[in-house]
């Protein structure tokens, strides 16, 4: 008698939640190194160089965003907060709504 791979849909769901935090983690390692490089090269042109750096910390739904630096910096954070919240909701309906047709 042949066996059965049965495939739920929920380890799909789970292998693009692991790689959404691989990703997160790369960009996490790689965003470092390009804005020094940026630094870098724009400095070796003798202009002047303009900086900024901006984080949100998310506790359940409440962003609390910091910045410095360049005045749009905290403009451009709240707006990717607000995008990944989007998301965070987003992928909860659906995975909600996968995780009930099993």
């Amino acid at each position: 008698m042949a066996m059965m791979v049965y495939r739920s849909k929920g380890s799909v769901l789970s292998k693009i939640g692991f790689l959404l935090i691989i990703i997160g983690i790369a960009i996490l390692f790689i965003t470092p190194i390009l804005v020094a490089l940026s630094i870098q090269h724009e400095a070796s042109s003798q202009e002047n160089v303009s900086v900024g750096v901006g984080g949100c910390i998310i506790i359940l739904f409440i962003p609390i965003c910091f910045g410095v630096g360049s005045p749009g910096i905290l403009e451009f954070t709240l707006v990717i907060t607000a995008v990944m919240l989007i998301a965070t909701v987003l992928l909860i309906i659906f995975s909600k709504k996968v995780l009930e047709t099993i």
